[in-house]
């Protein structure tokens, strides 16, 4: 059984990982980017295949784990990452032996991607890895006292949000997610999994029928055809161009970094929905400003979300 409901959808600009580090124990990995957005290593010819390679590593690596061998865990699983870069329980697997290295910003970093990419371990699956529970109980005691040292750090707060979950200790992580959510604002997985987990409010009461939202207002597609550009407080630009084929590309760009995105579009009345291969839709209520402006904002209920103002 695997825990919790993960979003699939990362806000305007995609995803984001604020515990990206780029150096760490073992040379680090770049996660600043989901795990299942990196393409797999070709199979060559009389080589073994790439994913019985990487899982002869990992079995090495586990080896070297449960005999607390940590740094040669961590060479093996590098090696089996460099196979197949987008398996997720590598990562995960990966982060668990730099939390055993005390390496705890690794750690972190590689469960966040880990968790964008989808659900994480289960007590079993994590427990399997050791060949005394014991020693992870001391291990995540040890995470504890440094968090108790460092309250003001998000990442370890987060880090060890993900091992109350995997645990199943949902009160004791929902503190944490708390916490990293308010330390780091950025952090929009710990404030979605902290959503998951708190139980709703007491539903709202009906509303009467003359109370009830005016049905929403159709947006011409072809008011929507250009190049938009849109601005937002922390530097950041994002540009969304649109196609009369009902095409589109969305850039978000952030310090010099580009990630673009690109797909057919459609529109439901008001609601751009906007698509990439497999991948979740992102979807955004339309409105036309006039003056050559649109707001565009995500269709998630949030009634401080002001949304992106775009220009033409």
């Amino acid at each position: 059984v695997v825990w919790g409901t993960i979003p699939w959808t990362w806000g305007y600009s995609w995803y984001y990982n604020p515990y990206y580090v780029t150096v760490g124990v073992g040379g680090g990995f770049d996660y600043s980017q989901p795990i299942a957005a990196a393409a797999p290593t070709q199979a060559v010819p009389d080589q073994p295949s790439p994913a019985d390679a990487a899982a002869q590593l990992l079995d090495s690596a586990r080896d070297a784990f449960m005999q607390r061998n940590y740094r040669g865990a961590l060479k093996q699983v590098n090696q089996a990452i460099a196979w197949t870069p987008n398996d997720p329980l590598l990562h995960e697997f990966r982060s668990l032996v730099c939390f055993a290295l005390k390496q705890y910003k690794e750690a972190a970093a590689g469960a966040y991607a880990v968790l964008s990419a989808g659900p994480g371990w289960d007590w079993t699956t994590m427990s399997s890895f050791y060949a005394d529970v014991r020693i992870y109980s001391q291990q995540l005691r040890e995470l504890e006292q440094y968090v108790d040292a460092h309250r003001n750090e998000a990442d370890v707060r987060f880090l060890l949000a993900y091992h109350y979950l995997t645990c199943g200790h949902t009160d004791a992580a929902a503190q944490q997610l708390k916490a990293a959510a308010q330390l780091n604002p950025k952090d929009q997985l710990s404030a979605q999994l902290l959503a998951s987990l708190t139980a709703p409010a007491e539903a709202e009461p009906a509303q009467p029928a003359a109370a009830a939202a005016a049905p929403a207002k159709p947006v011409d597609a072809a008011s929507l055809v250009g190049d938009w550009t849109a601005q937002q407080p922390d530097g950041s630009t994002i540009s969304l161009s649109m196609t009369a084929d009902s095409m589109y590309t969305w850039r978000f760009t952030r310090q010099g970094k580009t990630e673009e995105h690109a797909g057919p579009y459609a529109l439901a009345d008001d609601l751009l929905i906007l698509k990439e291969g497999n991948a979740p839709a992102m979807v955004g209520q339309v409105t036309l400003l006039g003056d050559g402006r649109l707001n565009f904002k995500l269709a998630n209920d949030n009634p401080s979300d002001p949304g992106l103002t775009f220009s033409r």
